[in-house]
Formats: C-alpha cells, sequence, structure tokens
C-alpha cells in the first residue's frame, strides 16, 4: 500500500498540468484490487473479455458422494436478459477452502479473523463472553453464505455443534463474492458498569467488516449507527416518530439510507447500537416503542399498554412497507447496566430481526487478559512518540487484576502513559526500547523504568497518579485540593479523555472549583451550567437547526480551543441516568451521525455537582470523586 501511494504521488507530480488527481487513481487502484482481490479473480476476468460474456452467477451443490459435486455457471444472454450486469463477476476470496473443505471449515476461518481483528484493534475478550457470542455470530455468518432453512434461520438456541453437513448436503452455494442474511443477529450485552459494553460496540462493526471482506466480499460496507435510549420519553419517542413520504427523518429512515449509501454499488450491513437500556418500568416503554416503531406503526403509551402481550392486534395495512422488522441485514446489539426483562424480552422477540434476540452477561476482563489488555494498550500509547523502531512493555509486581472496572484501568495507563512519554523526550534514537511498569502493593506506589532512567508514582486513594507533592503545578495558585490540581494538569494535557470531576452534596466547593478552572489560562468554558432535564444533550433531524443541545455546543467550542470545561447539576439519580453517554470515554454520536462528526472528548472537562447518591454508572466515568 505505502508503495502504491508513493507511486500516485509521483504520478500527480509528473502530471501536474493534466487533469490526473490523486483521488481519482485511488478511486481506480481501489476498484482494480477488489476485482483481481485473488489469482481466480483474475482469470475470471479475463477468460469474461476475451471471450467478450459476462458471468452472471456461479452455484455450487454440494453431494454426499464427492464425484457427483456439482458446479453450475449462469452466463448473461441478452435476448433473455433485460438488464447487463453493473460490475464483472468476482468469485468469493475463500472460494478454494468451500470446495476442497466445505462451508463449516470457512465459517471456522472467519470466526478466527473476527476474533484477531477485535483483539487487533485493541478489544481483549474473555473466554466467557466468546463462548456466550461463538453460536449467535457463527449461524449469522453461515446463513449468510447459503440460505438458512426455516427452523435454523429462526432459532435462537441452535448451537455451532448442530450445524451438520447433514443439514448442509443440499445446500446450494454461491460462490460469487456475497454475503446476505437469512438469519438474523440481535444482542442483549448487560452488565456491571465499566466492564467494556460500549467498547465492543464500537469494536464490533470493523471486526465483522474485516472477516466478511477477507472471505466473502471485499466490496460489502458495514455500516454503524448509535441511537442512545438514556433520553426523556418524549426525547426518545421523537427520534422513532414515522412520518410519511420524505419527510421520515426518524432512526428507521436512517438506517434504511446507511445501508445503501449514493458510494455503494450494493446494500451493506448495518450495526444498530442500542446503548443504555434504562430498567424497568422505563424498559417496558421503551421496548413498547422499539417493537410499535420497527413495525411500521404510529406508537402511543395508551395503545400499547393495552395491548401488551397480545398476539393479534390491528395493524395497518401499510406497515410492512414502512417497517424495517423483517431486514436481516441489520445487526442490532442493545447494551444495558440491567437484565432484560421477560415480558420486553418477549415482546421484542415477535418480531422477525430480534427472534434470535440472545442475552449475554458481559463481566470486565480479570487476570491474563487484564495484564495483556494493559500492556497492548501501553504499548500503542507509547508508540506514538517512541524514538524506537520496536517498543516492548512489561509489567512487574502485584498489578491489581481484580479491579472489575475497564475504565479506572484505562485511566491509569493513560497516566502512566504520558509519564512515559516524558521521560522518553531525553532518551537518543534506539532499535529497540523496554518500558517497565513495576506495581508496589506495600506502599502503593508504582515505578517506571524507560531505558535507564527511573521515575516514581504514588498512587492516592482516588487512583490519581502523582510526583511529589513539591513538585510545580501550573494551577498551584488555586486554593484547590492537590489531586485535583493534578487532574487538571491531566486535562489541559489531554490525558484523561474525558475529564470527569464529580463534587457530591458540596454546592459551594462545587462553586468554588469552577470559578477557579474559568480563571484559568487557554481554558473555554460553556457560559451557562447544563441541567439535564431543561437541556438536551443532543438533538435529532426533526429538531429545529436553532435548538440548543450540549453536543453542538462543544462541538461549535472545539473548532477552535483546546481545552473545554462544563459545570453540570444532576439533582437526581434520572438526571445522572441522562449524562452517562455524555460523559463516558466513547465520542458522543447521534443516529444521524459519522465518524468524522462524532464528538471526540480529548480535551473535555466535566466538573458535575451531583445532589443525592452518586450512582454506580457515573462513579464508573469520574475521573476524580469529591465530597
Amino acid at each position: 500500500q505505502q508503495r502504491m501511494d508513493k507511486l500516485i504521488d509521483v504520478i500527480c507530480h509528473q502530471s501536474r498540468n493534466s487533469t490526473i488527481q490523486s483521488s481519482q487513481l485511488r478511486r481506480e487502484l481501489e476498484l482494480v484490487m477488489a476485482q483481481s482481490s485473488t489469482l481466480s479473480n483474475v482469470l475470471v476476468n479475463r477468460f469474461q473479455r476475451d471471450l467478450s460474456c459476462t458471468i452472471t452467477g456461479m452455484m455450487f451443490r454440494p453431494s454426499s458422494d464427492a464425484n457427483f459435486d456439482r458446479i453450475t455457471v449462469y452466463l448473461y444472454d441478452p435476448a433473455i436478459d433485460t438488464t447487463r450486469p453493473s460490475s464483472l463477476f468476482q468469485f468469493l476470496p475463500s472460494q478454494w477452502i468451500i470446495l476442497q473443505h466445505g462451508i463449516i471449515k470457512l465459517v471456522d476461518e472467519m470466526m478466527t479473523t473476527f476474533w484477531g481483528a477485535l483483539e487487533h484493534n485493541g478489544y481483549i475478550c474473555s473466554s466467557n463472553f466468546r463462548q456466550q457470542l461463538h453460536g449467535d455470530l457463527r449461524r449469522f455468518l453461515l446463513w449468510g453464505i447459503c440460505a438458512a432453512p426455516e427452523a435454523s434461520a429462526t432459532s435462537s438456541s441452535e448451537s455451532s455443534t448442530s450445524i451438520t453437513n447433514d443439514i448442509l448436503v443440499s445446500q446450494p452455494i454461491y460462490l460469487h463474492a456475497h454475503f446476505e442474511p437469512t438469519s438474523p443477529l440481535a444482542l442483549y450485552i448487560h452488565g456491571r458498569a465499566g466492564c467494556g459494553k460500549s467498547s465492543f460496540v464500537r469494536h464490533f462493526p470493523p471486526a465483522l467488516s474485516e472477516a466478511i471482506a477477507a472471505h466473502l466480499d471485499s466490496n460489502l460496507m458495514v455500516r454503524f449507527i448509535k441511537q442512545n435510549l438514556n433520553k426523556p420519553h418524549d426525547v426518545l419517542n421523537s427520534d422513532f416518530e414515522l412520518r410519511p413520504n420524505n419527510n421520515d427523518m426518524s432512526i428507521m429512515g436512517i438506517i434504511q439510507q446507511r445501508r445503501m449509501t449514493r458510494t455503494q454499488n450494493k446494500p451493506g450491513l448495518v450495526v444498530l447500537g442500542m446503548e443504555e437500556m434504562p430498567s424497568d418500568p422505563d424498559q417496558t416503554n421503551v421496548t413498547q416503542m422499539i417493537h410499535q416503531r420497527f413495525s411500521g406503526r404510529h406508537y402511543s403509551s395508551e395503545d400499547a399498554a393495552a395491548n401488551l402481550g397480545r398476539a393479534n392486534q390491528s395493524v395497518p395495512r401499510n406497515s410492512d412497507k414502512r417497517g424495517i422488522h423483517k431486514d436481516r441485514s441489520i445487526v442490532t446489539i442493545y447494551t444495558s447496566n440491567y437484565k432484560l426483562e421477560e415480558d420486553c424480552g418477549n415482546m421484542l422477540r415477535r418480531l422477525p430481526m430480534f427472534q434470535t434476540l440472545s442475552t449475554i452477561t458481559l463481566q470486565a476482563i480479570s487476570g491474563q487478559d487484564q495484564k495483556q489488555f494493559y500492556e497492548m494498550y501501553l504499548t500503542r500509547l507509547v508508540e506514538q512518540t517512541a524514538k524506537a523502531s520496536n517498543v516492548f512493555v512489561r509489567l512487574d509486581g502485584g498489578h491489581n487484576d481484580d479491579d472489575s472496572d475497564i475504565r479506572t484501568i484505562v485511566q491509569q495507563i493513560r497516566m502512566v502513559g504520558y509519564y512515559v512519554r516524558k521521560m522518553m523526550q531525553t532518551l537518543p534514537h534506539t532499535p529497540t526500547l523496554t518500558v517497565q511498569v513495576q506495581f508496589r502493593p506495600n506502599d502503593n506506589n508504582i515505578a517506571l523504568l524507560v531505558g535507564h532512567d527511573r521515575l516514581e508514582l504514588r498512587k492516592d486513594p482516588s487512583g490519581i497518579l502523582h510526583l511529589h507533592e513539591s513538585d510545580s503545578h501550573s494551577h498551584s495558585n488555586m486554593s484547590v485540593p492537590f489531586n485535583c490540581r493534578t487532574v487538571l494538569d491531566y486535562w489541559k494535557n489531554h490525558i484523561l479523555t474525558p475529564t470527569v470531576i464529580v463534587i457530591c452534596n458540596n454546592p459551594t466547593k462545587h462553586q468554588k472549583l469552577w470559578k477557579s478552572i474559568q480563571t484559568m489560562r487557554g481554558a473555554a468554558c460553556l457560559p451557562q451550567t447544563i441541567r439535564p432535564s431543561q437541556h438536551k444533550m443532543m438533538k435529532n433531524l426533526y429538531d429545529s437547526t436553532q435548538t440548543t443541545n450540549l453536543r453542538d455546543d462543544l462541538l461549535a467550542l472545539q473548532r477552535h480551543n483546546d481545552c473545554i470545561a462544563v459545570a453540570m447539576e444532576c439533582d437526581d439519580a434520572s438526571e445522572q441516568w441522562m449524562i452517562r453517554e455524555m460523559v463516558e470515554d466513547t465520542p458522543s454520536m447521534t443516529a444521524f451521525s459519522s465518524a468524522s462528526s462524532a464528538l471526540q472528548k480529548h480535551g473535555l472537562l466535566f466538573v458535575i455537582h451531583i445532589v443525592g447518591e452518586l450512582t454506580p454508572e457515573i462513579q464508573s466515568r469520574a475521573s476524580l470523586v469529591m465530597s
């Protein structure tokens, strides 16, 4: 890829007076690589060109006796076919595996690629989580390659061992590049705060895309849409509101648009992340609304409550055309801190796209998995500024691998990485660099060894890493606690993303800290204190462009400022629930957001005053908690 990039640059440089643009050459290169991804594709394309014929399809029908295996080739005939194929025939990249070893072997290879892509992108799965997800994902991949029998397509209890060659022996397999799901995939992942639910949802689409591109179809796109459910019911109802004709800008309309954009030559897949499912009774209201709207019906809480549990309801005659409930190309992943109630699960499973909905309990990684994650994450942070070709990170001592909150571990890794990068500034360039992190449980300190240099860090009860208290701070003139000054230093250096300071039941301390932050040089502060029940976190496409919301306010400030501070007041648990997505470390997205328009959390500081009891979910997201 690097050689091709250099070649394109040379061509553009030599052709400065022509109309050739690098973007055009790159698109042509992508097209050539897609059509010639394997030697088989090169040969079959040459065959079609030399004989002036067009292959429209190729089907392999296996048999229990290999001597009776049959391959059928379909050719384009203008006398019969009204439309000529828009693209050349392409083989599956892994068609050789199917022909030699069977479809089960291909699915095994895809599962290996999927888990490897997750780990390569920075997500470590526990063996328990893999085991719970294995059967559902395996069935989804299998019945995307060939058509699923009705019983297998809708069975949520089917395990990988029940998929036998006896079932597949009569199933025809198309050998052209394709992936067309005939069995839905829907997951409900719940667990404690900080166990990695949102992180998995974020890493799932690229891992699935890599597995499909490597084995089935390099041109198939996997898009991601994130819909937050931690909103007041009237706001959430507006997000899902169906409107006639071309005025439908609901979440369902966005999904249909994202599945087939103008830049795609074929429909793709959509991964829908439905995050922060509430507990009952709100859970019942949300699932009722999803059931009604996804099936193409208008929703009212009174009608839904009256029809709860009834199988035969009056259905509008055009609901099938408006609904997306039969679309198996939509992969839905719910996340929640709460279990899925039985009635809510049964209600969702009435829709074809949720018939195989599986409930998965996710626990934070521990032991060797947690150590591997620590070393991998720290290595990537160090490599960004390393003056070495190879970086090796080693953990020694009593690392607390029983910590069940991954956010706490990530926060510590980012602080350690900050000090390691500072130590590296004085080091010369070397072929290899070894970073050793020594944990000393006796005095709760951490020692960093980078090359021949050593640095001692002290860990306070809140988990913040400090140098010595005598060290100078850029905010030493502020009358705030020492650990708070350290956290503000981390914020100014973009170490914690975002930085969240929580003050419980002490409005005086909150106001005092906020006034001190407003006087800091280089800090851009929102002028008003945000109250979640009165100030929207984000808007939808039905809202006016003038609708004030925190997400747009922060995006506007980020265009001209590196460090932004926000003051918040949460008077009860419901308001804490509304801000969960905004103060967590994943990018803040609406359903219509793209990766480029998402709100990144680098340089954001949230100073939150909590009235009453602090919920575990906000405590998990907090960098520092004070009372």
